[in-house]
C-alpha cells in the first residue's frame, strides 16, 4: 500500500500501534489489519504465507514531497491557510493548543483547513470528516505547520513577550506623566 492511500484514521491508528506495547507479531498483525481492513481475527486464522505476503504489502514508504490541495466536504470547498499573516487569533490560539496537548492530527487538520473563516464552533464536525480523508491530499499541510511552528514558536513568542512588554512600559510612562494627566483632568488643551 502507499503511504499516500492511508485514510487519516489508519495514519492515526498505525502510529498508535507503533507506541503501543504489543509483541512485535501482534503489532504486525494489528498494522496489517488496520491497513487491509480485515479482523485480527480473520488474519489470525489465515496461512503464515498470505499474512507474509499482506506484510509486504502493508508497508508504506513516505514520499519525498507531499501536495497542499484544497479539498471538498459536502458542498464547501476547503483550503489550507499556508500563511499566518492570514490566520485569524482564534484559529492561532486554537492550533498552538491543541498541538502542545499532543491531539490528533485530525484535530490539527480542522484547524488548518478553513471554507471561508475559520468556525471553532465547526471543529469537532470538521475534526471527524477528516478521517475520512486520504493522507496524500491533507498531509502536506499539517508537515508544513508543525516543521514551521517548531521553528517559529519560540520566535512568536519572544515577539509577544516584547509586544507586552512595550505596551506595559507606555501604559505605565502614560498613568506618571503629570502633565498628561493634569491635562486629562483639566481638559484646558495645553499640555506644556
Amino acid at each position: 500500500m502507499n503511504f499516500c492511500d492511508l485514510t487519516i484514521k489508519q495514519y492515526i491508528d498505525l502510529n498508535e500501534v507503533d507506541k503501543s506495547e504489543l509483541e512485535p507479531l501482534d503489532k504486525s498483525i494489528t498494522r496489517i489489519s488496520i491497513v487491509s481492513g480485515k479482523s485480527i481475527d480473520e488474519l489470525e486464522d489465515m496461512p503464515i504465507n498470505k499474512l507474509i505476503s499482506m506484510a509486504g504489502h502493508s508497508a508504506y514508504t513516505i514520499p519525498e514531497t507531499l501536495s497542499f490541495n484544497n479539498i471538498r466536504i459536502g458542498l464547501s470547498t476547503y483550503k489550507p491557510v499556508l500563511d499566518l499573516t492570514v490566520m485569524s487569533p482564534a484559529q492561532f490560539i486554537d492550533f498552538n493548543t491543541l498541538s502542545k496537548l499532543g491531539r490528533p492530527i485530525n484535530e490539527l487538520l480542522a484547524i488548518i483547513y478553513v471554507s471561508k473563516i475559520y468556525d471553532p464552533a465547526k471543529h469537532a464536525w470538521l475534526s471527524e470528516q477528516m478521517l475520512k480523508r486520504k493522507v496524500s491530499e491533507v498531509l502536506g499541510a499539517v508537515f508544513f505547520y508543525t516543521r514551521f511552528w517548531k521553528r517559529c514558536e519560540r520566535i512568536i513568542t519572544q515577539s509577544l513577550v516584547s509586544v507586552t512588554k512595550d505596551l506595559t512600559e507606555l501604559v505605565n510612562e502614560i498613568q506618571t506623566d503629570k502633565s498628561f494627566q493634569d491635562f486629562l483632568t483639566n481638559g484646558d488643551g495645553s499640555i506644556t
